[in-house]
């Protein structure tokens, strides 16, 4: 089932009353806009007005549970850093609903300007919306982000539960991923716990059509995180391009939920009409190898590579990039080569716990030339135990599969057989995904068959965009 609220005019509709003309309940899509309309005016309680009663009374009863469990291990900061405006566990406890909310909100835009200031710019249109039973509804909206001189669209979902004759926003998924994430902490786990991604439970809810020529299908995933789950309700849109299209019209449920599944790579492709690329490379997430099989120490690798300070590496004149630009421009880019006769054949990253998942943090890339291996610049913050991903010798970094949204989320490298001077697209296989595999949105680049000689991207605080250099 679908529905669109569409309000005509001034955004308002009314409805006739005994004597009086009233104005109608807000629908679940003008509650959205509102939330969003108050994000971007910094009118933060006002957001919190927007949530549930019971989403707002469920956050504040778990983190203050959450708060007490840490003070008694003797990490109550771990918490408290989440907060706006307290100093002590007294101050947060005695804070209502709504400003203990508020108080996550504005230390969550405090800390990422980047998103601040993202939402300043973003402007929102609603889609429609797709019930989940009487009192649920899932509201599909696409963002537009003007970005150094482009427009970057991405469609999304926000949840809302019947509230009187109105609604209220639910919390996210990401929310609910790093409250859990807290928990197992403050249980004394030291390192990010893994998303169990092949175990996943995926639910279609609904199609949202735009047009004859788009639709949007709805639905509930759901991800164990260490002894815990996280759920989230995501949103995957297709075109009659995509091949994917002719199983999306068929509307059957298992059709869809195997579609879903492929399509963020928890299932391998099994069709060749859904597998998207070429047809000799399989690029579904899915088909790269759990992070958790990656070695812990670091191969023995000689020397540094010549980089971009090196007089002995490839010249400008003599490489082509992949791609030519960033969302983003040029700022914090880096431009890694490898010295004469190398070939990029690997990286080494460290991962941020942000945004509900662990991101790329840092990244360095890794030469061979001959029989060595050499190293290029570390580029971002290194933030945890490094992880490194070499191909085997006679093959080198052909494609990046990247998962981007603010940050690189996470990426995978399709490694293809060095033939002479070119990539053989033919025989190729992948290194396992680094990073978090449900976070962002699909980015990859490919070589043509050009041999890979260095790395390039943006690079702050944590790795923002990544891509090829390729000798021409």
């Amino acid at each position: 089932m679908v529905c669109r609220d569409r309000v005509p005019g001034n955004g308002l509709s009314h409805r006739s009353s005994p004597g009086r003309a009233r104005a109608a309940a807000p629908s679940s899509e003008e509650v959205a806009l509102a939330a969003v309309d108050a994000s971007k005016s910094e009118r933060y309680e006002d957001l919190a007005k927007t949530m549930h009663p019971e989403a707002l009374r469920e956050f504040r009863s778990t983190m203050s549970v959450l708060l007490d469990a840490a003070s008694k291990a003797k990490q109550s900061s771990q918490v408290l850093a989440l907060f706006e405006g307290v100093k002590s566990a007294d101050d947060l406890k005695k804070l209502d609903d709504l400003a203990f909310f508020t108080s996550f909100v504005r230390h969550e835009l405090k800390v990422k300007p980047e998103l601040k200031e993202a939402l300043a710019k973003m402007t929102v249109q609603t889609l429609g919306h797709v019930p989940d039973g009487k009192a649920l509804q899932h509201v599909v909206y696409r963002t537009n982000l003007p970005f150094s001189g482009k427009n970057i669209d991405t469609v999304k979902v926000i949840s809302l539960r019947k509230n009187g004759e109105t609604w209220g926003m639910l919390l996210s998924g990401t929310v609910e991923a790093t409250i859990e994430s807290l928990k197992l902490r403050v249980k004394g786990k030291s390192e990010f716990p893994q998303f169990n991604y092949a175990a996943s439970k995926v639910e279609p809810l609904g199609q949202l059509p735009e047009g004859e020529q788009k639709a949007h299908v709805v639905y509930r995933l759901t991800t164990p995180l260490g002894n815990s789950k996280v759920t989230k309700i995501e949103v995957l849109s297709l075109d009659e391009t995509d091949p994917g299209w002719s199983v999306l019209k068929t509307g059957k449920t298992d059709n869809l939920t195997t579609l879903i599944e492929q399509s963020i790579g928890i299932r391998k492709v099994a069709q060749p009409d859904l597998q998207k690329g070429p047809s000799a490379m399989v690029l579904a997430t899915s088909d790269f190898p759990d992070p958790a099989s990656l070695p812990r120490t670091n191969p023995k690798i000689l020397g540094r590579s010549a980089s971009k300070r090196s007089k002995t590496g490839y010249s400008r004149d003599e490489v082509d990039d992949l791609p030519t630009s960033f969302f983003g421009g040029d700022r914090d880019r880096f431009h890694d080569v490898a010295s004469k006769g190398g070939v990029l054949v690997g990286v080494r990253v460290s991962y941020v716990t942000k945004f509900g998942g662990r991101k790329i943090s840092s990244v360095q890339p890794i030469y061979r030339s001959g029989e060595v291996l050499r190293e290029g610049g570390v580029y971002g913050q290194v933030l945890s135990p490094l992880t490194t991903a070499i191909a085997k010798p006679g093959y080198g970094v052909g494609a990046l599969k990247t998962h981007t949204g603010l940050t690189v989320d996470g990426f995978g490298m399709v490694f293809m057989k060095i033939d002479d001077n070119h990539l053989n697209p033919s025989d190729t296989y992948n290194s396992p995904w680094l990073g978090d595999r449900n976070g962002g949105s699909p980015k990859d680049v490919e070589s043509d068959g050009s041999i890979p000689v260095g790395l390039q991207g943006r690079a702050g605080k944590e790795v923002n965009a990544l891509g090829l250099i390729l000798l021409k």
